[in-house]
């Protein structure tokens, strides 16, 4: 083969610029397609957390697409503790049913039915980022360690919790000792818990447990998150515990 039908077949192997531009683009449209053209998995729950608003505190509230229809904020108290129930979740952010419920700075006063109705309407149905919910879980696990069971509710002294791998009691399951969740010095301070996603009753967290030098990420049934330390936790956890065995 001579020089110039080398010449010759190597045109033929490299497209011209124009054709090679355009098929690059179709390249990249594909690809952008199919990294950003997924739906996003919702899972339908029904969850309570709680999200706490301090003054001049600006919490934004999304549509179902990601857009921010208004900002959550109040300016009378040093802050709010506001109780959600949830009913569409995704792993960064979940839709708010109702509100529930509205304690004013330590249980100082309550937020009136008129004034819960007013936020209903205006907060119903938005979508509210993951990383602002919280839990009463340091309550819950408050009462067991320090023995505010009665002995005869719990007598074998089984502080512990299950974190599974599924939300299914008959996923595999890790058992922490409630012990490990307090710091040395101090009863009352609880190693935060970030709240992942939720799943009818159960909602997927990772904790970590300074004491151990490890992070957990597990889902938890509704009953280890208090909706109100007076009602709630008074449930006997001994019990609930051993009927998820």
């Amino acid at each position: 083969m001579n020089t110039k039908n080398i010449h010759f077949y190597l045109l033929k192997l490299i497209p011209n610029s124009k054709s090679f531009l355009w098929l690059i683009f179709l390249f990249l449209a594909f690809i952008c397609g199919t990294l950003f053209g997924q739906k996003v998995k919702v899972n339908k729950c029904d969850f309570t957390f709680n999200v706490k608003i301090k003054k001049q505190d600006s919490i934004p509230l999304k549509n179902k697409k990601g857009k921010i229809i208004k900002y959550w904020t109040q300016s009378e108290f040093n802050y709010i503790t506001s109780y959600l129930t949830i009913d569409n979740s995704t792993s960064n952010r979940s839709r708010i049913k109702s509100i529930d419920e509205v304690i004013v700075n330590y249980g100082d006063n309550f937020y009136t039915k008129n004034q819960i109705e007013v936020l209903n309407k205006t907060i119903s149905g938005l979508w509210i980022s993951n990383d602002y919910l919280t839990t009463d879980f340091a309550e819950w696990v408050f009462i067991m360690n320090r023995g505010s069971l009665s002995e005869s509710s719990n007598p074998d002294k089984k502080n512990y919790f299950f974190v599974y791998s599924k939300p299914t009691p008959k996923s595999t399951k890790k058992t922490l000792d409630i012990n490990n969740f307090f710091e040395e010095g101090n009863n009352t301070t609880l190693h935060k818990i970030n709240i992942l996603e939720c799943k009818g009753k159960w909602t997927k967290v990772k904790i970590s447990v300074a004491k151990l030098n490890m992070e957990i990420v597990g889902w938890m049934p509704w009953y280890n998150f208090c909706y109100n330390i007076l009602t709630t936790c008074t449930n006997d956890p001994k019990t609930l515990i051993e009927n998820e065995e």
